[in-house]
């Protein structure tokens, strides 16, 4: 998926830039995925991307991505020339860029459990019952109202 390879870029720049930064875990990538479709859907009225955001035990969580690193806490790992190429894809579209630099500007900074925490007290999660995908106008609604100032 793009979106998690853009955050794996980004990630692996900050460890060797930051002796603070801490390695992308798969709990917190899913939860900025969240983030991502919640701002997109609010801004652009469009998804960012088209799987699924469900709703699990320890939050929002996309299975496809869980699936893809299963068993693996931290997923930076090794960049390939298709994480970059999937980077600079996003990077070149204006509505994306400005989305996902919006999001990991906002929560990046932010644990796993921290992200946890924040979206088990968030309306889409709380209403969505548990395994069940979060509808996206559940998540637009929310965004519009809680997260994003549209001017």
């Amino acid at each position: 998926m793009k979106f998690v390879n853009w955050f794996r870029v980004h990630n692996n720049a900050d460890l060797k830039q930051f002796d603070f930064a801490e390695p992308l875990t798969q709990m917190k990538v899913m939860k900025l995925l969240y983030y991502v479709q919640g701002v997109s859907l609010a801004v652009d009225n469009e998804k960012a991307f088209p799987e699924k955001i469900v709703a699990w035990k320890y939050g929002p969580a996309v299975e496809e991505v869980h699936k893809k690193y299963i068993g693996q806490r931290n997923i930076t790992g090794t960049i390939s020339q298709e994480d970059l190429d999937d980077y600079h894809e996003i990077e070149h579209d204006p509505k994306l860029r400005i989305v996902v630099n919006a999001v990991q500007s906002s929560f990046g900074d932010k644990s796993a459990i921290e992200l946890m925490h924040q979206t088990h007290h968030e309306t889409p999660w709380k209403e969505t019952p548990q395994s069940n995908e979060i509808l996206p106008q559940l998540m637009k609604e929310f965004f519009l109202k809680e997260v994003v100032e549209v001017k």
